[in-house]
């Protein structure tokens, strides 16, 4: 290993629990933006429109839920560039297979032949 360089490992699993986690919270943002959606419609049920704070309700209320989506676009991308680490690291063992299968035959090709040379030595 070189000096000052670091090795981390992190497990394929450490990544799907927390792809899990981003999407609970993404859930959770989704439930909040419907909350504000109907909040937003049954806004006249608690002050009337021509309340002089009405419109700064509804402004309010178009914040937070411009406020939301921008926190869920930003957890999505999170979400999908662990997913891609993941797809990677599915990627990587696969390969790692498909060479210890090879070098699994090869080997096992090399002592079949040296049996058969052996009886001509």
């Amino acid at each position: 290993m070189a000096l000052g360089s670091l090795n981390l490992r992190v497990s394929k699993q450490d990544f799907v629990n927390r792809i899990e986690l981003i999407q609970q919270k993404m859930n959770a943002l989704d439930d909040v933006i419907q909350k504000y959606g109907e909040a937003r419609n049954n806004l006249d049920q608690f002050v009337e429109e021509g309340d002089s704070t009405y419109q700064q309700w509804v402004e309010r209320i178009d914040a937070n839920v411009t406020a939301c989506r921008k926190a869920r676009a930003a957890l999505d991308e999170s979400r999908q560039k662990l997913q891609e680490t993941v797809n990677q690291m599915e990627g990587i063992s696969s390969q790692i297979a498909q060479t210890v299968q090879a070098g699994t035959d090869a080997a096992k090709s090399t002592v079949e032949a040296a049996i058969r040379v052996a009886p001509y030595l």
